[in-house]
């Protein structure tokens, strides 16, 4: 079977494209629904599940939380959600 180079290229994605992230991190849930283990660790940073909570970054603030300390992190996402609110009224 002879495949062109231009399909066989456009097949090849990164480790870190949306579409793997979203399929991998879909695989880890399944996987600790089915043995009972989520929590807390469904989400530590080198998992796909938490990878794929940075996808919505502007709607979760996960990355946000992460950067700021505890006392501000309810503050800094309320801030830029607000800012987002302020952004999206300006721009009509």
């Amino acid at each position: 079977m002879v495949v062109k180079k231009e399909l066989l290229f456009d097949q090849v994605t990164t480790q870190s494209s949306r579409e793997n992230v979203v399929a991998e991190a879909e695989k880890e849930l399944r996987e600790l629904v089915k043995t009972n283990m989520m929590g807390k660790s469904a989400f530590e940073k080198d998992s796909f599940s938490f990878k794929a909570m940075t996808l919505k970054e502007f709607d979760n603030g996960m990355l946000l939380e992460l950067a700021v300390s505890d006392e501000y992190g309810v503050l800094a996402i309320d801030t830029s959600r607000q800012i987002e609110i302020e952004e999206n009224d300006i721009k009509g």
